[in-house]
């Protein structure tokens, strides 16, 4: 469907998560014929799950018994040096970047701005907002490399164009990822290269699911009846999967979007519509 897509190099940022947007966005884009490197956090070693049984490693062989090319490294997006070593790992192995998926979340719990800790608003921030930033400017040079240009997608949320009670530091990480969206396709137009930002609503994820159990408890219901209520908050009456942000992303990626830049696209089935 998109043909200008193959043998592009894409990074994904926090694509560790089984479930997850990250992963989602990886095996679309490697069905365009994109090589795509898949990035998360080192996994904490056990007897049960050794480092090479990690679902990053699990994503990678799916994608290479589908006859595409993926990578798995791990880093720290708040981390400055694990980044760099990425970037260089990336360029070492397919010799180009292209496209830079800023995915990488965290939501450590809700709480009232009056009762949240301060490690809780530093991990959100740092890891969605900040890993946004170290990671952008260190791909950016290699997109300026391009002769048609490169991408850079954010994956935002619609909690970042609207607050949400107990969601201050997801909210104000969001937030500033849509301005930083903003600020860098103003800054990198000049070289082709767009900048745009997805925002979905609730998705069945891992981290949608503990959004889930924070309402189950809430209203004393069941995960699945909680999972049914977050759906209700949408138009079209379900929650998202990831395949449907990784649509959307991928269109984003392609010559088809040349021209869509500085963008905060809702992805919500209907929850928000600004």
């Amino acid at each position: 469907m998109y043909e200008d897509l193959k043998d592009k190099v894409a990074i994904i940022t926090g694509a560790g998560s089984e479930y997850g947007i990250g992963q989602g966005i990886a095996r679309r884009l490697s069905q365009e014929g994109a090589h795509v490197v898949l990035s998360d956090l080192q996994p904490a070693n056990s007897p049960d799950r050794p480092d090479e049984e990690s679902y990053l490693h699990t994503v990678v062989k799916e994608i290479e018994a589908s006859g595409g090319r993926a990578l798995a490294l791990y880093a720290d997006v708040t981390k400055n040096d694990q980044i760099l070593a990425m970037v260089e790992q990336t360029k070492k192995a397919f010799g180009r970047i292209d496209i830079l998926i800023n995915n990488a979340g965290a939501f450590p719990g809700a709480n009232t701005t009056e009762d949240m800790e301060e490690r809780a608003w530093d991990i959100t921030v740092d890891v969605s907002a900040k890993g946004a930033f170290l990671c952008s400017k260190a791909v950016i040079p290699y997109l300026k490399e391009l002769d048609g240009g490169g991408r850079i997608v954010n994956i935002a949320s619609i909690a970042g164009k609207t607050g949400f009670p107990t969601y201050g530091p997801y909210c104000a990480a969001k937030g500033a990822l849509i301005l930083l969206t903003q600020t860098m396709a103003r800054e990198l137009g000049g070289q082709a290269i767009t900048v745009n930002a997805v925002c979905p609503g609730n998705v069945d994820t891992l981290m949608g699911r503990k959004e889930a159990e924070i309402i189950a408890k809430e209203q004393g219901i069941g995960l699945e009846e909680a999972m049914l209520v977050l759906g209700e908050e949408a138009a079209l009456g379900r929650m998202a999967v990831p395949e449907d942000i990784a649509n959307v992303v991928t269109y984003l990626c392609s010559n088809q979007a040349s021209f869509i830049t500085g963008q905060s696209i809702n992805v919500c089935g209907g929850i928000e519509f600004h």
